[in-house]
């Protein structure tokens, strides 16, 4: 049994491509309320100075506090999220401060051509020009899904459902777009309320009647693998993959130097070892 991978979005991603990302204006507010005390934390506890040496600090904490304001305004002309009332929009440029080539299994990417745009359906190959040619670029790859199932039955949820569409006394709290809270009733709710709510009460009933909340179901699917398609993904992948095999080699290096100037009085050589090993 291996890890377990949660995919949030599928798709190639890099930091010149635009992107949008709701804000939540409560979440910046807590920020705002605990910033002082997160950069006190910073330099008292992780950088081990006091507050005093920091002849800066106080332009710091402006800078911060004023970043977090900007934030909670959005930069778009819409300014709301649609589908999630109460958000603002913020688009620009990503940061990408880390990708875990590991994590992407890229031997298993590489040795089925493994990419976004190149899982196909028999309709697009039904389609496709290349198709005639006994469909030589198709490749078939099958792999075990694995799904995470509540053990309330389908009558159980839907009796559940008619329960909250039926029940005229209960009462939600519901944030409208301009921010105001008002108290509903299922039915008055938005359809993403809705199915959280529905969601809430079914794991409650898990719970209760089956004292269980989950069961797992393994199945094997198929799917067809363009070998046609553009291969940018798997090179990127390929490329990401034998550089990290260079840093890994930097690393052993290094390691080796580091313990060969210790116990010594070079006190330079070890800095530069370990900085040559975090910086790898």
């Amino acid at each position: 049994e291996g890890g377990r991978v949660e995919c949030l979005r599928v798709g190639v991603f890099r930091k010149e491509f635009l992107e949008d990302f709701p804000i939540d204006p409560e979440a910046v507010d807590i920020l705002l309320a605990d910033l002082e005390k997160t950069l006190k934390f910073f330099v008292e506890i992780e950088a081990k100075k006091k507050v005093d040496d920091c002849t800066n600090f106080q332009e710091i904490l402006d800078e911060c506090r004023s970043k977090l304001e900007r934030l909670k305004l959005g930069n778009t002309a819409d300014g709301q999220v649609p589908d999630q009332p109460g958000r603002v929009l913020w688009r620009e440029e990503p940061l990408i401060y880390h990708l875990d080539v590991g994590a992407m299994y890229p031997n298993i990417i590489l040795s089925h051509r493994l990419q976004p745009t190149a899982m196909v359906t028999e309709d697009f190959c039904a389609a496709c020009s290349y198709d005639p040619e006994e469909a030589k670029c198709q490749h078939r790859m099958k792999w075990k899904a694995r799904n995470d199932l509540f053990k309330a039955t389908k009558s159980d949820v839907q009796q559940i459902r008619a329960q909250l569409e039926g029940s005229t006394t209960q009462r939600y709290e519901y944030k409208d777009y301009r921010g105001a809270i008002r108290r509903v009733t299922y039915n008055e709710l938005p359809e993403a309320d809705k199915a959280k709510q529905l969601i809430d009460r079914v794991k409650f009933f898990c719970q209760k009647a089956y004292k269980k909340l989950k069961t797992s179901h393994e199945e094997v699917r198929e799917d067809i693998i363009c070998q046609r398609e553009n291969s940018f993904y798997v090179d990127t992948v390929r490329n990401f993959r034998d550089r990290r095999y260079v840093f890994k080699g930097e690393v052993k290096k290094w390691t080796k130097e580091m313990k060969k100037w210790e116990g010594t009085d070079n006190l330079a050589a070890i800095r530069n070892a370990l900085d040559m090993m975090a910086l790898n």
